[in-house]
Order: structure tokens, then sequence, then C-alpha cells
């Protein structure tokens, strides 16, 4: 996900990184709220995002097509 993130929403997941890096260390951080976050990031679309991952993926394997 890092490479994906970073190749094809890289300020997407600066901003990500950021508040990810902001977060008061060893405080609770809980699973709603990771979520919340992560989809305020990249989009609340779950299935969307991981058909583009997808496709992606598959193009890098097969350049060209």
């Amino acid at each position: 996900m890092t490479f994906y993130f970073s190749e094809a929403m890289p300020d997407n997941y600066k901003q990500f990184l950021k508040n990810d890096a902001a977060q008061t260390d060893f405080s609770s951080y809980s699973r709603k709220q990771r979520s919340a976050d992560f989809a305020k990031a990249f989009g609340g679309n779950f299935k969307e995002l991981e058909a583009r991952m997808h496709r992606f993926y598959q193009e890098l394997k097969q350049p060209g097509r």
C-alpha cells in the first residue's frame, strides 16, 4: 500500500502521514478513529480504492497494456 499511495496519491499520503505523526505518543487511537482518518485521506469507498490499487499493480506487471 505504501508504494501505491506514494506513487498514485502522494499528496494524500503525505497528509495522512503528517496526521498520524501528530498523534500523541502512546495515546489511545481507536479502530473507529483510524478508519475515519484513513477514509478522510483516501476516500471512504474502500472497494473502489481496492479496485484502483489492483489495476495499478496489474499495470506494473504488464506494462503497455
